[in-house]
């Protein structure tokens, strides 16, 4: 590996925020039977949809610290949930936990990321010392990142569907 730490933080970061604007990662958060409300989650990034306990579509007010539900005059059926898009740029890198099904595509994405400029390093490294190595060519490791940006498009989370009255 011929790539320095703070080098690989910003791959691994740039490999989030790829994932968080090709998939759109959600998640689910339900409320208590009789709240309102509910703290905004540490990795939200913005609300796709809230529903009702039957289903209906409801508009969510963002305060500084909470998600608050705008009830509807006699259509409005507790508990809440609320699906959220997940900020993977904000993650902390260290302790960061990752949607499940991210893990696998983002490792092989990370992989092609840090392929290119190794490989370009290695090849310098390989002229200088007159070593001879068989290392793909940089078309290749961009076409390979480039498939893995469409395989992230392809797992875009579903946001369930919702009843308007």
């Amino acid at each position: 590996m011929y790539l320095t730490s703070p080098t690989l933080n910003v791959l691994v970061t740039q490999a989030l925020g790829m994932y968080q604007d090709k998939a759109g990662p959600v998640k689910m958060v339900a409320f208590d039977a009789d709240a309102d409300s509910v703290s905004i989650p540490e990795d939200f990034l913005g609300v796709a949809v809230v529903l009702d306990s039957e289903g209906r579509w409801h508009e969510a007010n963002i305060d500084a610290e909470n998600l608050v539900i705008v009830a509807q005059r006699h259509k409005s059926r507790k508990p809440y949930k609320i699906w959220y898009f997940v900020n993977m740029r904000g993650m902390a890198i260290g302790s960061g936990v990752l949607p499940l099904e991210s893990v696998s595509i983002l490792f092989d994405y990370l992989h092609a990321l840090i392929d290119i400029p190794n490989t370009q390093r290695a090849k310098e490294v390989a002229a200088a010392t007159g070593l001879q190595l068989d290392l793909p060519d940089p078309e290749t490791l961009k076409q390979r990142k480039d498939l893995l940006e469409q395989a992230m498009e392809d797992c875009q989370s579903i946001i369930p569907m919702a009843t308007v009255y």
